[in-house]
């Protein structure tokens, strides 16, 4: 039975014909039912590129091998590197584009695809990784573009120091070296913050023991320092 032709189901499960729209060669097994599984017949089939066979159930006859292509391109300098081409081959990536120098200012139509174009003579021109400046280097200069030149007066994340710091380093405060020095929340004279460059915004509690003498007169409270009265002697 061709493709695209009708199937007719297991006569004998009803006592009645029920046709069914096939969609490979196959009849369909099933006693009378609504909707028709995928074939499952085992059949010998090539993949997208034809370079394949192998047998597969007749619902995934259609695959695709693990072979790249490598067919030349019409430059015969670039090779197709699709896996399972069916012949719709990549064309060479230069294709109707003239390579241009580093910068992109001066075309070179006369080239080969695969020949380095030279440099023009002026800077490169890309805009650096600060998004603000562009490289200075000379076109055509080799490896990507180095880190931005520029320096730019910037305040440390506790507001105490100005630094003149590097371009790409502008997006987020910078840490200085000043300790804080702010009384911590216990109050007790002496406990202060120890951490650098912090503004009194990351001052976390105090974790000196309390040490208090407590109310019984023989222990002392081995809580960490704290405000107010200290707990009952356990």
């Amino acid at each position: 039975m061709a493709q695209g032709t009708v199937a007719l189901a297991d006569v004998q499960a009803t006592g009645r014909w029920v046709v069914r729209s096939a969609v490979c060669e196959h009849m369909c097994k099933l006693s009378c039912h609504r909707e028709c599984l995928p074939c499952g017949m085992e059949v010998e089939a090539a993949c997208r590129c034809q370079g394949t066979r192998r047998k597969v159930p007749c619902c995934d006859s259609v695959f695709t091998c693990r072979t790249v292509c490598g067919a030349v391109a019409t430059c015969g300098r670039h090779a197709c590197s699709k896996v399972c081409c069916d012949g719709d081959h990549d064309p060479c990536p230069r294709r109707g584009k003239p390579a241009t120098c580093g910068c992109g200012a001066k075309a070179y139509p006369e080239l080969q695809c695969d020949a380095q174009a030279p440099s023009c003579g002026g800077t490169c021109g890309r805009l650096l990784s600060c998004s603000r400046h562009a490289c200075e280097e000379k076109c055509g200069h080799a490896g990507p573009c180095g880190p931005c030149p520029e320096r730019k007066s910037m305040t440390c994340a506790c507001g105490a120091t100005t630094s003149l710091r590097p371009c790409s380093e502008s997006g987020a405060p910078f840490e200085c070296r000043k300790v804080c020095g702010r009384q911590l929340q216990c109050g007790r004279e002496g406990h202060v913050c120890k951490k650098k460059c912090c503004g009194g915004q990351k001052c976390k509690p105090c974790r000196r023991a309390c040490g208090r003498m407590l109310a019984c007169g023989q222990h002392r409270c081995p809580s960490f320092c704290h405000d107010g009265p200290c707990l009952p002697c356990r």
